[in-house]
């Protein structure tokens, strides 16, 4: 069963490394609370219409996504997530309060479980798993540019907004992803943590894009490994060891790590 856990939340636990690293690079660490907060009513809609919570999610957060996205065009992206987010919210207990009594269910949600995951989530998890990394493979070059160039990304004639709304709801499949692993109160953390440490100790694109991986797939198995032992909350375990490393590396230099 361990083992089994370790392998598959190894796999999430990269990818969320990989995403971490657009996150940090275009600063849209506020927009991925914003979609985690969409992900809980979503979560909420699947429980009180009796459907894969993970499913009814990752629809529900793509819709508050491409709204963040077309709102952006208009306000500033922080006003947008700041007046979506909690709308989010606001449906999400307004139909768990009226239309279910299964609140156990969101518990696991809201704080994650990884040792409750059922078959029929694990598949919809590498079904996701592989969406991401086919977008990551095909659209790299181009998130490179947008993320540290995007003025002239634009100049150049790059379709930005484009590349926008899918990269946003790849960021939505990411926080589904790792729903199970960490809970969605706490994966936006996961989503910048990493790779602020591989920021902290290197520099260079691809240097930091796999430590952000690494430092990923590392912090989980550490998680789940003392979780276990010690019989406290799987998500918050990974999170307090990253949270606790990101701190020791900002008295680290770059210079020494190049």
């Amino acid at each position: 069963m361990l083992i089994s856990t370790i392998i598959f939340s190894s796999i999430i636990s990269i990818i969320l490394g990989l995403l971490s690293f657009f996150v940090v690079s275009r600063n849209l660490e506020f927009a991925g609370t914003g979609i985690s907060h969409a992900v809980f009513g979503g979560i909420a809609i699947g429980i009180a219409l009796n459907i894969n919570p993970l499913i009814s999610a990752l629809i529900f957060s793509i819709i508050i996504s491409i709204l963040i996205v077309q709102s952006s065009y208009k306000q500033s992206e922080n006003t947008a997530i700041g007046i979506i987010f909690p709308l989010s919210i606001a449906i999400g207990i307004i139909i768990l309060v009226k239309f279910s009594k299964n609140y156990q269910d969101i518990w696991s949600y809201l704080f994650g479980n990884i040792f409750l995951i059922r078959f029929e989530d694990f598949l919809i998890f590498l079904i996701y798993s592989a969406i991401i990394l086919i977008f990551i493979f095909l659209t790299f070059k181009k998130l490179i540019f947008i993320s540290f160039h995007k003025e002239l990304a634009q100049a150049s004639g790059t379709n930005v907004k484009f590349y926008d709304y899918l990269f946003f709801i790849i960021l939505s499949i990411g926080i589904v992803l790792s729903s199970k692993l960490l809970g969605i109160i706490l994966a936006t953390s996961f989503l910048v943590v990493p790779s602020a440490i591989s920021f902290n100790l290197f520099k260079g694109v691809i240097k930091n894009l796999i430590f952000s991986s690494i430092f990923a797939l590392t912090f989980t198995i550490m998680g789940i490994i003392l979780s276990y032992i010690f019989d406290i909350p799987t998500g918050s375990t990974i999170v307090l060891i990253s949270s606790i490393f990101y701190l020791l590396t900002t008295f680290r230099s770059k210079v020494q790590f190049r």
